[in-house]
């Protein structure tokens, strides 16, 4: 119905679409003309361009409108070529996807290298389709797969809802239920012999058990599932149907009444297993509980006498704090009445004492303005004192400064005529020192000293002593700067010959025979070489 040829859905939309003029209307008129007949081909009457496909899972309604330009997806060479030396990875994979060729083919001339853009097989999307499809099928045909059924819960993609009928139409339609009907109609459940024994312990006689323990120990899994299903086929109260189950060389086979029965009993069993687990850990509550109990009722009733206690106790203390602030409150109306009164009498006592103030001050008043009187007149005085006292200082201020003045200007006077004298003085003894030296040089050996000085005044000869006792100072002070000048430089001399060839030796030799010796002869070179004056 859908990929024959001529006939099919598909090859009779590529052929409208190859048609001049064809039309989506015309195609669905040959679909009815071709497939009128067909059981899994209906016509909507009453909506035109409108038909039904009975697929496996349902029946699907189709609209024939835009079905040709849809199929044609048409695109220029240009384009296409364009598209695929694009910059982006996406759209290069888009258009080369699975080879993939839109409508042209590019073919290169071995000897010239030309290309060549030829016109394809016209490109349709049903004929992809049709290619893609008939990959598929052969892909499966040769592997194993093994398909995972997705369900939708609800249509509104809405966490913890579940749409009962949405999920039944898709079991439906994806074929599940009729594959568990096929299941059911054989032997849907199959175990293995360890653990349909595993599954099914539970349910076999206590005297049974030991036995299949024995052969479960010795890994003899097929005689114990034998015995264990035979005994329970046997089991009146379980009532297991004959022939819904077998047990082969390494299965055991059941069928859905012997699954039914099997799960009845096994969820039996377990719900009085565990009716009697509960029973027992509530056993373990209720004493756990109990033994609680009995520990934590000592402590509540001791914690409820003491609360009782803690009772009378605030009781207690709440009737003490009542007697207590009653105690305070009547002491404190009495410290208020006491203050009431305090207050009064200060009052009484502020006023009598401001008006006995303002009587002393009113006394004062009159004395001060007599005090005032009086010390004004006196001010007067002092001030006139002060004057007169201060005119006095200035004048004696003034006649000290012109008495200082006129004194200093005498003292100035008095020393320069002062230093005058002294320079005259000293001239005329230096004068006559000249003279007396000069008659003492002229004087021969043999005459006395005093019949040369005879002539001479005794001024004179005292003048010319003083001359030469102050000539005889500077001469002495110059000796004393050549003095100290020869031993500066004799200190040089000295260190200028200790880094001669002679002064090294010498060093050497005092430090090997000792520096007295050396220092001997150092004074006498000294000696030698300076003469005494």
């Amino acid at each position: 119905l859908i990929r024959k040829p001529q006939v099919g859905l598909l090859p009779m939309l590529d052929e409208e679409c190859a048609t001049v003029g064809g039309s989506s209307e015309q195609w669905c008129s040959k679909l009815q003309k071709a497939h009128a007949r067909s059981q899994h081909f209906d016509i909507v009457k009453y909506r035109p361009g409108h038909f039904l496909i009975n697929h496996f899972a349902g029946q699907v309604e189709y609209e024939s409108f835009a079905f040709l330009e849809k199929n044609r997806d048409l695109l220029g060479a240009d384009v296409v070529t364009c598209l695929k030396g694009s910059s982006s990875t996406f759209i290069q994979q888009r258009f080369q996807e699975h080879d993939r060729v839109f409508g042209t083919q590019e073919s290169v001339n071995a000897q010239t290298r030309a290309r060549r853009m030829s016109r394809a097989t016209k490109y349709t999307v049903a004929s992809e389709f049709r290619g893609q499809l008939h990959s598929l099928m052969e892909r499966i045909r040769s592997t194993e797969p093994h398909f995972i059924r997705c369900l939708k819960p609800n249509q509104g993609n809405e966490a913890g809802l579940f749409d009962r009928r949405s999920v039944t139409e898709q079991l439906r339609y994806q074929g599940v239920l009729q594959a568990v009907e096929v299941s059911r109609a054989g032997f849907p459940m199959r175990l293995r012999h360890r653990q349909g024994i595993l599954q099914f312990w539970c349910l076999a006689p206590a005297d049974l058990r030991l036995p299949l323990e024995a052969m479960f120990a010795r890994s003899n899994y097929l005689e114990a599932a034998r015995t264990l299903f035979i005994e329970l086929g046997r089991d009146a109260c379980l009532r297991l149907p004959p022939g819904t189950w077998a047990v082969g060389s390494t299965l055991v086979f059941f069928k859905r009444e012997a699954v039914e029965v099997l799960s009845t009993a096994l969820a039996s069993c377990r719900k009085a297993a565990a009716i009697r687990i509960q029973a027992f850990w509530k056993q373990v509550l209720q004493r756990r509980y109990w033994l609680q109990l009995r520990r934590i009722v000592p402590k509540l009733q001791a914690h409820a006498r003491s609360l009782i206690a803690r009772r009378l106790v605030h009781q207690l203390r709440r009737r003490r704090a009542a007697v207590r602030l009653q105690s305070c409150v009547r002491s404190l109306a009495a410290r208020r009445l006491r203050g009431r009164r305090m207050h009064g009498i200060r009052k009484l006592q502020s006023k009598l004492q401001a008006w006995s103030r303002r009587r002393r001050l009113a006394k004062v008043f009159s004395s001060v303005a007599l005090l005032q009187h009086w010390w004004r007149r006196v001010a007067r005085r002092l001030r006139a004192l002060r004057l007169f006292r201060s005119a006095l200082l200035v004048q004696r201020a003034w006649r000290g400064y012109s008495g200082r003045k006129i004194w200093l200007q005498m003292l100035v006077a008095h020393h320069r005529r002062h230093l005058a004298g002294r320079r005259l003085l000293q001239a005329w003894r230096n004068r006559v020192c000249d003279r007396v030296v000069k008659q003492v040089e002229e004087a021969t050996e043999c005459m006395d000293l005093a019949s040369v000085l005879e002539g001479e005044s005794t001024g004179e000869l005292l003048a010319a002593t003083a001359a030469l006792h102050s000539r005889l100072a500077s001469l002495e002070e110059e000796a004393k700067a050549l003095r100290q000048q020869r031993q500066a430089l004799r200190e040089e001399a000295q260190d200028l010959r200790r880094w001669t060839m002679v002064g090294m030796m010498r060093q050497v030799a005092s430090k090997v025979f000792g520096e007295g010796c050396m220092e001997e002869e150092e004074d006498d070179e000294d000696a030698a070489a300076w003469p005494p004056s």
